[in-house]
């Protein structure tokens, strides 16, 4: 593949990912697509679920902005020949190790700062203090 073609494929893919991105803010804001009124006191659900879609969102758009980035800095150029890099060990299990700190950030989060702990017990009473879990 070309340097040309490279390049060009790496713009349509920004092209379609900032125009994905508007198409789906136009669909939200022009259908109102959102949270339904609320029935009840389950204020606390909506406002965790608004914080990790915010959390989510923001790490997808930086995700994809680097990728978008990378593609069209290293695209090809026919005087570079490819070379191997082996597997290492260390990183691997430090991307496996960063996702699963980041679950758990976000669940404690959500369990301690925007109440969704309380609202357990709310919704299903306290755990008796002699309980068993098997």
């Amino acid at each position: 593949m070309s340097e040309k073609q490279s390049k060009f494929h790496g713009l349509l893919f920004l092209f379609f990912f900032i125009t994905g991105m508007i198409l789906s803010v136009w669909v939200v804001l022009r259908n109102g697509w959102w949270l339904p009124e609320l029935a009840s006191d389950r204020e606390t659900i909506d406002k965790i679920f608004v914080t990790i879609f915010i959390i989510a969102g923001i790490l997808f758009i930086l995700s994809e902005l680097s990728l978008s980035f990378f593609v069209l800095k290293y695209s090809g150029d026919p005087n570079r020949r490819a070379f191997y890099l082996p597997g290492n060990t260390k990183k691997e299990i430090l991307w496996s190790i960063l996702p699963g700190t980041l679950v758990v950030i976000i669940l404690e989060i959500s369990a301690e700062f925007l109440g969704g702990a309380s609202l357990w017990g709310r919704i299903y009473g306290e755990v008796p203090k002699d309980a068993f879990f098997s």
